[in-house]
């Protein structure tokens, strides 16, 4: 009789942790859309609204996404589409501006660039992505400098977009592939598309791809690629394609 309560404690218990480990794990499959009036109000708030020469017009733009997200611990796997729609919050700097990429709420990346007369420079980083709210917000001024957009972007043209965050180190070779043109909103743009080939060192290290079609018009990617994959315990790998929806801000 004194055992049978203590028994149904005990699978109550059982039952209530499983079903809470469920939850827990489809909220982690799940993306969080960026809402585009959180994004105005945040831009608001931080600054940078007004007009730097060879820099893109200030504003939140939306872009069109695609793509997966996959974080691993040990064994375990967690998947997750990135929503249909990401947001990139433009602000000015002194002589440049900084592109922070919302894919989703749970995965911003940013990058602050200055012009100079090689062409447009990353100087800073952050990456902050997270599956149930852990993660790390990293954020790295990058030594030396890597050049993105080269001033004469010359079909055949490669260089070297090596560099070091903090005690992370890259190894990589940027190329100008082709000349074309995209599609926004109905108006087509002349692009020249960069791709950028890497490999990260160290602990959570692994290959890394990306493409920009760079709009020298808009002074903005109208597409980008990424494919991103990083060993370790805790590890990462994703596949992502934003498209410009269009060339007006948001503000």
């Amino acid at each position: 009789m004194v055992r049978r309560p203590s028994r149904l404690v005990g699978l109550i218990v059982a039952v209530a942790v499983v079903v809470v480990g469920v939850l827990l794990w489809q909220r982690a499959g799940r993306s969080t859309e960026v809402p585009v009036a959180s994004a105005v109000g945040d831009f608001r708030a931080g600054g940078g609204a007004g007009s730097e020469p060879g820099a893109p017009t200030p504003g939140v733009y939306t872009y069109r996404a695609t793509g997966t997200e996959r974080g691993t611990v040990g064994p375990l796997n967690i998947d997750r589409d990135v929503p249909p729609t990401a947001r990139a919050v433009v602000r000015s700097t002194t002589r440049g501006f900084s592109l922070e990429l919302r894919i989703s709420e749970e995965h911003v990346e940013e990058t602050r660039f200055v012009r100079t007369p090689r062409g447009l420079l990353a100087v800073w980083r952050r990456v902050d992505v997270r599956f149930l709210g852990i993660g790390r917000d990293d954020r790295r001024p990058l030594v030396p400098p890597v050049l993105t957009v080269p001033s004469a972007s010359r079909v055949g043209a490669s260089w070297d977009s090596s560099f070091r965050a903090w005690k992370l180190s890259t190894t990589g070779r940027a190329r100008v592939v082709r000349a074309t043109t995209l599609s926004v909103s109905g108006t087509s743009y002349p692009v020249v598309v960069l791709e950028d080939r890497g490999r990260t060192s160290g602990a959570h290290g692994g290959p890394r791809l990306q493409r920009w079609w760079w709009s020298e018009q808009l002074k903005l990617p109208i597409r980008i690629e990424s494919d991103v994959t990083l060993g370790g315990v805790f590890g990462y790998r994703s596949k992502i394609r934003l498209d410009l929806a269009s060339a007006t801000p948001a503000r």
